[in-house]
Parts: structure tokens; sequence; C-alpha cells
């Protein structure tokens, strides 16, 4: 998958609303996720899958479509998330310590009276 196909996942819409919760925040961590989720009866109750290959850009790339046993491909790319980490999530580049006074300073709880 190239970069402008990778970024063309997201018509997928949003991943909060695509799999499961642990998959929500995959953007940031700008690596490629392959969560897997069981599915069909257990112990009297029944799993409802949701296994997802999610890209670097948060996008899922790959999902589960039903609730019997499946299994899910996709090519990753993995330069993808390098590329990610040096052009969108460049931490080092933004980051802003001058500005992390209030939570570095502040020990326990002060209470007005």
């Amino acid at each position: 998958m190239s970069r402008k196909e990778a970024f063309a996942v997201a018509r997928m819409g949003p991943v909060h609303l695509q799999g499961p919760v642990h998959l929500q925040d995959c953007g940031e961590k700008t690596a490629w996720v392959v969560a897997a989720a069981k599915c069909g009866p257990e112990d009297g109750f029944d799993m409802i899958g949701g296994s997802a290959i999610v890209a670097p850009t948060g996008a899922v790339a790959a999902k589960a479509i039903s609730e019997d046993d499946e299994v899910i491909t996709h090519n990753c790319d993995l330069d993808l998330a390098t590329y990610i980490r040096r052009s969108v999530f460049d931490f080092k580049r933004h980051r802003r310590p001058e500005h992390y006074g209030a939570i570095v300073n502040q020990f326990g709880i002060e209470v007005s009276e």
C-alpha cells in the first residue's frame, strides 16, 4: 500500500466506530496494530469478534466482518510508520517543555480555603 493509499483508507470511517476500543489511538502510536478478537459462543456468551489491522494513520486497513472464524490479511507498508513519525508526529521537533511548568512544578493537591 502506498502512503497515498494508506491515507485514502481513512474513508472507512473513524476507528472508534469500526472496532475494539484499544485500536482508537493507533494513529498516535504511529505503528501498525494487528488485534485479534474472539468470536462465536464461549461459556454461554456470544463473542462478537472485531479483529482488525489498523494503519499508523489510525485508519482500519482490514477488518473481520462476521461473527464466525475468519482470517484477515493486509500488505502493510512498514515504512509508513517511519514516514508518519518523521512528518506528522515528530514529537522531538514539536515538544514545548517550556509549557510543562504547571504540570511538573506542582506537588500534591492544592486546596483553596
